[in-house]
């Protein structure tokens, strides 16, 4: 195990494929008339039990090295699905004295690290399964993970946004819900990392977080109090359900569930 700052996702139209093709949704939800590369709306629900997930590669010279990379980032998020363990601590300080004040907010997550040996059972088909968008090429992908509870959630559109990011869920039926955001990186992937990231820290956020406070005096004679806010957990049968990019910032927004261990 090792710490990072780590890492969304959709349901396209189907394809013929030696897999069964992913249109078919063991949950009640509206497909968007527009085409999902065209709207930014990008939906994952699992598929009988399976995973759905989206891997994401920046782009390479060669198109199997961006498969490669793709399959990769896939495997690493059916190691969050396992298991994933998220700390976030946020550090603030007051002085006495003029404009004594500062926040710092740091993150971290421990998984399995060995995620390479999950990638035998990622199953795709590149001539329906590979997207490319923003400089990155989107991979989707099936893992049998024999998801324990259906996740029951409903497709909706408000004011030219998923309803979601207005009204966030705290749950979705048996699981803790979480939204994550991340404004536009320079690459594509990186956004989606970040909004990966903090899907996972908004769902440790509901689990517990913690208070410290502190009163001292520096040296020169300021009196400071300082705000510890820590919140942490692990996590299982983590994945992500929705995923929508803003038109206009180009910012992306992450619908996410858990069961916390």
């Amino acid at each position: 195990m090792r710490i990072l700052f780590i890492p969304f996702l959709f349901l396209f139209f189907s394809c013929t494929s030696i897999q069964r093709p992913l249109d078919t949704v063991t949950v009640p939800i509206e497909i968007p008339p527009e085409s999902p590369n065209q709207n930014g709306y990008w939906i994952t629900h699992p598929d009988n039990g399976d995973l759905i997930i989206m891997g994401v590669a920046n782009r390479q010279r060669k198109r199997e090295d961006e498969i490669q990379l793709a399959l990769d980032d896939a495997a690493r998020k059916v190691a969050f699905f396992y298991e994933v363990k998220g700390i976030k601590v946020v550090i603030t300080t007051n002085g006495s004295g003029f404009l004594n004040y500062s926040m710092d907010t740091d993150h971290a997550f421990w998984y399995d690290t060995e995620y390479e040996k999950y990638i035998d059972g990622l199953k795709y088909d590149t001539s329906c399964d590979a997207f490319s968008i923003d400089g990155a090429l989107l991979l989707r992908v099936r893992y049998k993970a024999s998801i324990p509870l259906p996740v029951l959630h409903t497709f909706v559109m408000n004011d030219g946004m998923p309803e979601w990011i207005k009204k966030p869920p705290k749950e979705i039926g048996e699981y803790i819900a979480g939204i994550g955001y991340a404004r536009p990186h320079s690459k594509f992937r990186d956004t989606i990392t970040r909004a990966y990231e903090s899907a996972v820290i908004s769902i440790i956020e509901h689990i517990t977080t913690k208070n410290v406070n502190t009163i001292g005096t520096v040296p020169s004679g300021i009196t400071t109090s300082t705000d510890m806010q820590i919140s942490e957990g692990t996590l299982t049968n983590f994945f992500v359900l929705e995923m929508w990019q803003d038109p206009n910032t180009k910012g992306v927004w992450v619908l996410a569930v858990a069961k916390s261990r």
